[in-house]
């Protein structure tokens, strides 16, 4: 379960980043220069992945795979049966389809709902009226019982190859993550994965193919169970293959395909730049990825320029860094420097305008793009002094409005750039500084609100500390008592003022002032 734990942590990076000091695998045996080694690994702050070993530290990559093996006639072809499990959801259908194609003698699909899942009996004639009988049967595959009845079925050529598609997702911050819902994900997940390979092992079949995910590889918000089962199946593969058995896991990125990158989860992966990819692409990708019998792969149709800032806007993440489209976007972003054009209008309307009316042009620009990264009809709907994460802004909306604001005003803007400057108002105050070369003179009126805003940024980054908050907590009681002191003070002074003769208001004056 190490491997899920690990999933689980990657998570935890994306959606804690100010929390997340990486993850570190240590030898069973600890040998002599264990200790040295593990602290070399934890001296350095770039690295978050690391595995000490034997002969040394080893870190975590990500590598492109080999060029397509289709040129040179080299693929994978189905032979007998082939079980699709989970194959009555989002992509059973097209799976079945390819396995028909590709030359499989018989298809079965398995699932808990079996016959009675949607357009199943239908899709099953389909392919038998092709020439591929295919059988549709209902299977709970955490079910040793239940699946060895499945795979021991003689109505069909042997089964060869099982393909474990089943799984289930929460779309939920970890913080929300409860144990029912960890044990929901991880059931057909993992549970059908090992007993799977127990019948591998066992020879019921001869390939086992996981359909795991990039949840499990790189992390995903919100993902937090379904990257800990999805880590587990890739880690699974690993060991199998170890062992001697044929096994390949396939750590997917969006299908276009129902139950794949629908609903709200499948729009916020495609704006972190994770494309669906339409069912025939991806089966494509499948066949030659089994061609290859690599036995880890990931596929995905990844936009780099709009994942990239993303991905590594809380921290850098090695993982990927030697991909060649993330040193091409890196390089790119090094030598990127401001542009004048963009500025040349702005400046010209900030021209001449004092120095409050400078901050409100800026500060409707900002409500302006921050209304559009939001999808709202008006930037009225964009309080200036409300805090960006109150809006519902995270790390895409933040490298959207970033990309807005530097093509709108010229300045190269970090992707953090809706978080280093909480609001509206005070990111108005930055884009000023600047654009001008000047310090914002901002009221204090104006100023006071901007920096309550920063310290409750600031506060969220020590929220766990419960040294800091208690001191933290004393001193705003403090601040909090002296505001109510101060309001007293004005109410009674008000009262006695209000009764008072001119002759005592003047006795007032000069006591207070030191007039004479």
């Amino acid at each position: 379960m190490l491997a899920a734990v690990w999933g689980l942590g990657r998570v935890f990076g994306l959606e804690h980043a100010g929390h997340y000091g990486g993850l570190v695998d240590v030898p069973v045996v600890w040998g002599a220069g264990t200790g040295g080694l593990l602290v070399t690994a934890l001296a350095q702050s770039v690295e978050d992945q690391l595995a000490v070993g034997a002969d040394g530290v080893f870190v975590r990559r990500l590598r492109r795979a080999p060029a397509s093996l289709s040129g040179r006639g080299v693929g994978w072809r189905p032979g007998g049966t082939v079980l699709v499990t989970g194959g009555t959801g989002g992509l059973g259908s097209h799976l079945a389809r390819w396995l028909a194609r590709s030359g499989a003698e018989h298809v079965v699909l398995v699932s808990r709902s079996g016959r009675r899942a949607e357009g199943a009996v239908a899709l099953a004639e389909e392919l038998a009226a092709a020439g591929t009988p295919t059988t549709v049967r209902a299977c709970d595959i955490t079910d040793a019982a239940q699946l060895a009845e499945v795979l021991g079925c003689t109505d069909h050529p042997p089964i060869t190859t099982v393909i474990h598609a089943a799984g289930v997702s929460r779309d939920v911050i970890l913080t929300d993550l409860t144990a029912e819902d960890l044990e929901d994900v991880l059931a057909a997940k993992v549970r059908g994965a090992d007993l799977l390979a127990e019948r591998l092992a066992d020879g019921a079949f001869e390939r086992l193919v996981l359909f795991s995910s990039n949840a499990g590889v790189w992390g995903g918000a919100r993902q937090g169970a379904y990257a800990a089962a999805n880590a587990y199946l890739d880690a699974l593969a690993e060991r199998l293959r170890a062992a001697g058995r044929s096994v390949t896991s396939v750590a997917w990125g969006l299908w276009d395909a129902e139950g794949m990158g629908g609903g709200e989860a499948g729009a916020r992966l495609s704006r972190l730049g994770l494309r669906p990819m339409a069912p025939d692409r991806a089966v494509a990708a499948l066949h030659e990825a089994l061609g290859m019998d690599e036995t880890l792969v990931a596929v995905a149709d990844v936009d780099w320029e709009q994942f990239l800032p993303a991905f590594t806007m809380a921290r850098r993440r090695p993982l990927i860094e030697d991909l060649p489209d993330a040193r091409q976007i890196t390089a790119a972003g090094d030598r990127e420097g401001a542009d004048t054009n963009g500025a040349s209008g702005l400046l010209a309307r900030l021209d001449g305008l004092d120095a409050a009316d400078r901050l409100d042009l800026l500060s409707k620009l900002v409500c302006e793009e921050a209304a559009r990264v939001l999808s709202h009809s008006s930037p009225d709907a964009i309080e200036p002094e409300r805090a960006f994460r109150d809006m519902g802004f995270d790390s895409i909306a933040s490298v959207e409005l970033r990309k807005r604001l530097s093509a709108g005003t010229g300045l190269h803007l970090p992707a953090t750039v809706a978080f280093d400057h909480p609001t509206p108002r005070i990111l108005a105050e930055h884009l000023g500084a600047e654009l001008l070369g000047v310090a914002p003179d901002v009221p204090p009126s104006t100023r006071v609100f901007g920096d309550i805003d920063r310290l409750a940024g600031t506060l969220a980054e020590v929220a766990e500390d419960d040294a800091v908050r208690k001191r933290v907590a004393q001193r705003l009681r403090e601040l909090l008592d002296s505001c109510d002191t101060t309001a007293r003070d004005a109410d009674g002074m008000s009262a006695q003022l209000g009764s008072a003769s001119d002759e005592e208001i003047f006795e007032f004056i000069d006591k207070r002032f030191k007039r004479s």
